[in-house]
């Protein structure tokens, strides 16, 4: 097949599964879909691929020799995105904590499915050339994610670059599988592939694989992986199908189907992909706001010939190769000390995410935290604080915040669960006192608290001080 016939296909069935997908993102439960719901009048703004537009300027600019230095430039200059992972990746640049630390350093969301779902422009750029397209995946994921986060990413540009030379779904899916690492990942991968050759039904799967998968975080990518491998396996070489079943899934929808759907387009070329799916979002590439400064293709015929130029690029010998199969390194936090007081005595704690079985060696304890908060520039601004059991904020010594919790926590501050996000002023270089009372409900059920600041449009406040 022709090689721009299926970089079209990849970005055409990217931005019909994101579309298809995009109305129902974070949907517990199976979905019955039969297709667009209602039929939609232009593609719409999904990160999956706008954040891979940053990528392909960075790549127009610097040829295919890169590293963190350009990526991180890409993310502070091009990214106003701050949901989940790439809020705390941007925080953390701006603190100068460099990649791959970005990633590891304050993030609940290390195993988001947020690298994972831009890979696309590396495996096109480097069609097969698999350890090429994998190590510009690591690259890229390890500025805001670890472990799985970055696994993932890692195995989807496997897939997908090694799908050009291919042809053959499942031999390429295999070959992804084989060059990992032994993780959940992996293990997931396996479980689906397990059930679809045991002949188990796709709703019996899908059951199955949520259970074993489930997480609090409905972006994770072990479990909306084990969707996107369901919708691989059971669409049976069929686009509108294969989508449909990512999708009915549930959980994170649109990066779901606009996986499948990039993938089922390298398989099949654009000609392989159903009228009905394609027509209603058509050519026009649509960004959102959260991208700025940034000039990129308007159409898909224009990414298609943009990429295709690149990839002309590739026998230079300048891009970097992944050594397969693939080992991550593992790496220790690096450490942001954050000087408080633990019951009147002086702590300096590592970060915004507190391990409390440290803290305190009683499961039913109230842990007493105090410090000084100050901003450079004053703010309005939100404080958050997710931790399990009876827990009081105070600041300046009044009282702010009371809650109990004994569920699960998300803490995102635009979804936020299992603790408050509670306004707070901030004078221009005022010293403020902050107080946090945490009693313990279980540490073995969770040892973790989580708490920061963030502006009125939730992005991390970074420039805080702490004394």
């Amino acid at each position: 097949m022709d090689y721009r016939e299926q970089v079209l296909g990849c970005f055409l069935g990217k931005t019909i599964g994101g579309t298809l997908g995009a109305r129902y993102e974070g949907r517990n439960g199976y979905l019955h879909l039969t297709g667009y719901d209602p039929v939609p009048s232009g593609a719409v703004p999904n990160d999956d691929l706008d954040l891979q537009l940053v990528w392909l300027a960075m790549l127009k600019e610097t040829g295919l020799k890169f590293g963190y230095r350009e990526l991180s430039r890409g993310w502070l200059e091009h990214i106003d995105f701050h949901a989940d992972e790439y809020g705390v990746a941007i925080a953390n640049l701006k603190k100068g904590i460099q990649p791959p630390y970005s990633g590891l350093h304050n993030n609940f969301f290390i195993n988001g499915i947020g690298g994972a779902i831009r890979t696309e422009i590396w495996s096109c750029v480097a069609a097969g050339e698999p350890a090429v397209a994998a190590a510009w995946a690591e690259l890229d994921s390890s500025v805001d994610h670890y472990g799985d986060g970055v696994t993932g990413a890692v195995f989807f540009a496997l897939l997908e670059s090694h799908l050009f030379q291919s042809g053959s779904l499942r031999e390429s899916i295999d070959f992804a599988r084989r060059n990992l690492p032994e993780c959940k990942f992996r293990r997931m991968v396996e479980d689906a592939v397990i059930c679809f050759d045991s002949g188990r039904s796709y709703e019996s799967a899908r059951d199955f694989l949520a259970g074993k998968y489930r997480s609090a975080n409905f972006t994770d990518v072990n479990l909306n992986g084990s969707f996107i491998m369901l919708g691989l396996l059971y669409g049976e070489g069929n686009f509108k199908r294969s989508v449909l079943y990512a999708v009915n899934c549930g959980q994170d929808t649109d990066c779901t189907g606009a996986t499948v759907g990039a993938i089922m387009g390298i398989l099949l070329g654009a000609g392989g992909i159903d009228p009905e799916l394609a027509a209603p979002v058509g050519d026009r590439i649509v960004v959102g706001d959260y991208i700025r400064h940034l000039k990129y293709p308007e159409t898909l015929p224009d990414l298609v010939r943009e990429i295709a130029e690149l990839h002309e690029l590739l026998p230079s010998g300048e891009a970097a190769v992944m050594e397969l199969p693939y080992r991550p390194e593992t790496i220790t936090d690096l450490s942001e000390e954050i000087p408080w007081r633990l019951n009147g005595v002086p702590r300096k704690l590592p970060g915004t995410i507190l391990n409390l079985r440290e803290l305190s060696r009683d499961p039913y304890q109230e842990i007493s935290l105090e410090t000084t908060v100050c901003s450079t520039s004053g703010i309005d601004a939100y404080f958050l604080l997710c931790a399990r059991g009876l827990n009081s904020i105070y600041l300046d010594g009044r009282k702010i915040a009371q809650f109990g919790n004994y569920g699960e926590m998300i803490p995102g501050f635009h979804r936020a669960a299992g603790g408050v996000l509670v306004p707070v002023s901030l004078g221009k270089g005022i010293p403020h006192q902050l107080k946090l009372n945490i009693f313990t409900h279980n540490l073995e059920v969770e040892p973790h608290a989580y708490y920061g600041f963030c502006d009125s449009s939730f992005r991390h406040c970074a420039e805080l001080k702490f004394a």
